[in-house]
């Protein structure tokens, strides 16, 4: 006997799951986007019926829920946001200067180019850094924090 969740009275196929993302929620979704993550994993839970992946449509809808952001005023507030979520707080407690949410590459790398030549808005005199980009994205990648000290901020 089956003890997971009760078979609701309609499934969804592939193409059904992804209409019903784009109609109930305006996320452009392909089918052969589910299909991708059905192989390598981090899409919304399925069902398989011989070779046929079934959706509930509860699932998809707590899928896409879990892709959306809190609500924002600014992108600026959603990268701060982004931030807490990925460092957390110091200390337990709340966050409440830029240097607390700065990931750790990114204070080094300033630590790191400050000198008598020219001025920064945040941290006074610098100069050219020695330290690359190419190194600063290495700690970022590995560290996982968002940052954009330098460069274009990808990793």
């Amino acid at each position: 006997m089956n003890t997971s969740s009760p078979v609701p009275s309609r499934l969804l196929r592939r193409v059904e799951a992804a209409q019903h993302i784009h109609d109930k929620w305006g996320y452009p979704c392909a089918p052969r986007t589910l299909a991708k993550y059905a192989t390598v994993g981090g899409g919304p839970r399925f069902r398989k019926a011989g070779r046929y992946p079934l959706y509930h449509p509860d699932d998809l809808d707590g899928w896409i829920n879990a892709k959306l952001s809190d609500l924002v005023t600014s992108t600026s507030a959603l990268a701060i946001a982004k931030a807490r979520a990925v460092q957390g707080p110091p200390g337990g407690g709340p966050v409440g200067s830029r240097s607390e949410i700065l990931p750790e590459a990114c204070r080094s790398r300033r630590a790191a180019t400050r000198s008598k030549q020219g001025t920064s808005p945040l941290n006074g005199p610098i100069e050219r850094s020695e330290v690359g980009n190419s190194d600063l994205r290495v700690a970022l990648a590995r560290s996982g924090a968002p940052c954009r000290a330098g460069g274009s901020g990808h990793v």
